[in-house]
């Protein structure tokens, strides 16, 4: 067995063991099932088609993806927040894991419950949007769906990034919760509206921060011309900006940067660190 195979092994024994991954779980799966449940039976109700595929892929993997990155993050930081203590990580070590070894465990653990989550919203969502599917509807499922599927993969491991990164600094579940949310709430905004509005030129480079870039990246306009040209119709007529999306292989290969960037990044920190 590959020294990476053992290392997700460890870890998806480590996770499938905590209370809280089952528990988090459980009430993201209540919460799916509550919204995308109302919704199918709000359509069988007035037997409008409203809640079918392929036009409610718009919704399940855009903005209703949110929630499925929320509880992903919100695992990886209880899980593995407290995994850099330094009695955890210093046995660890001394059991015979290399501090590199110890550190892309927790990655691997990330990327697991990033793909976990996403891949749950997607099943619920689509399973619930095919019942009420028409039969011999065409093109359930296009290749433009699939590069938005792509897309909210890339922001799920996106955040999963963001939260692994500061689990690494601050090694406490409740801590690093705070300054997660914090960040990826209101911080990052904060800093792009401040630097934006002192330094104008850096505006389009702003348009390209961290969780910005993740939510970018799952956007279906992006993929979707018909899409992008309706809501842009829209807002013209109502006289607001059209959306702005950017090209998807740059703001994909944005996001896989930034993925690997905070995730080095973390372990740069991590292997620096006294035990």
């Amino acid at each position: 067995m590959s020294m990476l195979s053992r290392l997700a092994r460890n870890e998806w024994m480590k996770t499938r063991k905590r209370p809280v991954f089952y528990v988090t779980l459980a009430l993201f799966v209540f919460i799916d099932l509550l919204g995308f449940g109302y919704n199918l039976r709000e359509a069988l109700k007035a037997d409008d088609g409203s809640f079918a595929l392929p036009g409610q892929w718009i919704q399940i993997l855009g903005e209703a993806s949110n929630v499925a990155l929320i509880f992903a993050s919100v695992v990886v930081l209880l899980v593995v927040a407290n995994e850099f203590s330094w009695r955890t990580a210093r046995q660890n070590v001394i059991d015979g894991l290399t501090r590199t070894e110890w550190y892309w465990g927790k990655a691997l653990a990330a990327v697991m419950i990033a793909s976990i989550f996403a891949s749950i919203h997607v099943a619920v969502g689509g399973g619930l949007a095919l019942v009420g599917t028409s039969a011999g509807a065409d093109g359930l499922f296009t290749g433009i769906h699939a590069a938005n599927l792509a897309g909210l993969l890339f922001a799920a491991l996106g955040y999963a990034a963001v939260a692994l990164l500061v689990a690494t600094l601050v090694r406490s579940a409740g801590a690093a919760m705070a300054i997660w949310f914090f960040y990826t709430v209101i911080a990052e905004d904060l800093l792009r509206a401040g630097i934006g509005r002192v330094w104008e030129a850096a505006r389009p480079v702003l348009a390209f921060a961290p969780v910005q870039t993740f939510q970018r990246v799952h956007d279906p306009l992006m993929y979707d011309p018909s899409a992008l040209a309706e809501a842009t119709a829209r807002a013209l007529e109502a006289g607001r900006p059209p959306p702005e999306v950017g090209e998807p292989i740059v703001v994909m290969g944005a996001a896989v940067g930034w993925i690997l960037g905070l995730t080095v990044l973390g372990w740069l920190i991590f292997r620096r660190r006294d035990l």
